[in-house]
C-alpha cells in the first residue's frame, strides 16, 4: 500500500521542508503539493535536513482534485469538526482503520490544508474521512510540520512490514476494491435521488471509513444482488 501526503496551498517554505523531513523519518517518501511553489525555496531545503530526496520528488498539482485522481481513499485533516460531518477519527485511530481494509486499498492520501485556514469546505467534500489530532488545549495550535509528523508517526506501521521490508502496492481485485465500492455506492444513491447534500448520502459515505475488508466484500455482494434484482424488473 502506498501512502501519499498532500499539502494544499502551503504558504511557508519551512513547513514544507519540515513535512518532508517528518515523512522520511517515519519511512514514507511521497509528498504532493497543491497550488504552491514554496517547496522550491531554499528555506524548504534547509528545514528538510536530509530529506532533499523527498523534496526533489515532490509532485505538483494545480488542484486537489487532480492530486487525488489516482487515490483510493482520502483522509482530510482538520483541527475541528467541519462541514457537518458526524464522524471523525483521531490520528491515533487511523492505522487501525486503514489496516482493517488494507486488502482493498492500493493508495491512500493524507491531506493537510494551508497554515492560516486549513482545508476549505470544497476540499473536504473531496475527501472520504476526517481526522484530527487530540490535544489537551486548543491553543497554541500545532503548526503544519508538527501535524504532518504526528500523522506520519501514527501511520508508520504502513511504511514498513514487520521484517523491515517496504510494503509493495496492492493491486486489489475489482470485486473487493474499496474505490470501486465508492463508485458503486455513489451510483446507487444517485439512482435513489439521494444527492451528496442529503444526510443519508453523507452518512453512508462517512461510515465507509469504518469498514473492514470483509465488510467491503460483503457490500459488493449485496450490491450485486440489488443490481441483478433491478435488471430483472
Amino acid at each position: 500500500m502506498e501512502v501519499v501526503f498532500i499539502l494544499v496551498k502551503p504558504a511557508v517554505a519551512e513547513n514544507i521542508g519540515a513535512a518532508a523531513r517528518a515523512i522520511k523519518t517515519m519511512g514514507f517518501s511521497q509528498l504532493r503539493i497543491v497550488d504552491s511553489e514554496q517547496q522550491r525555496h531554499k528555506k524548504a531545503r534547509i528545514l528538510a535536513h536530509g530529506a532533499g530526496d523527498v523534496l526533489n520528488a515532490v509532485q505538483s498539482f494545480d488542484t486537489l482534485t487532480a492530486a487525488l485522481a489516482d487515490v483510493d481513499w482520502t483522509i482530510a485533516t482538520s483541527a475541528k469538526a467541519r462541514l457537518g460531518k458526524r464522524f471523525s477519527y483521531g490520528a491515533d485511530e487511523l492505522h487501525g482503520l486503514v489496516a482493517a481494509k488494507a486488502a482493498t486499498l492500493g493508495r491512500i492520501a493524507i491531506v493537510f490544508g494551508c497554515e492560516e485556514s486549513g482545508l476549505s469546505n470544497s476540499d473536504l467534500k473531496l475527501c472520504d474521512c476526517l481526522s484530527y489530532i487530540p490535544i489537551a488545549q486548543p491553543y497554541p495550535s500545532l503548526n503544519l510540520g508538527q501535524a504532518v509528523m504526528i500523522f506520519a508517526y501514527s501511520l508508520r506501521p504502513l511504511a514498513q512490514a514487520d521484517d523491515g521490508a517496504a510494503l509493495a502496492p496492492i493491486a486489489a481485485p475489482e470485486a473487493a476494491d474499496f474505490a470501486f465500492l465508492k463508485r458503486r455506492l455513489e451510483a446507487l444513491l444517485g439512482s435513489l435521488n439521494l444527492q451528496r447534500e442529503h444526510k443519508i448520502h453523507r452518512w453512508a459515505s462517512e461510515r465507509m471509513a469504518a469498514l473492514a475488508s470483509i465488510d467491503i466484500k460483503f457490500l459488493h455482494l449485496l450490491l450485486n444482488k440489488l443490481e441483478q434484482s433491478r435488471d430483472r424488473e
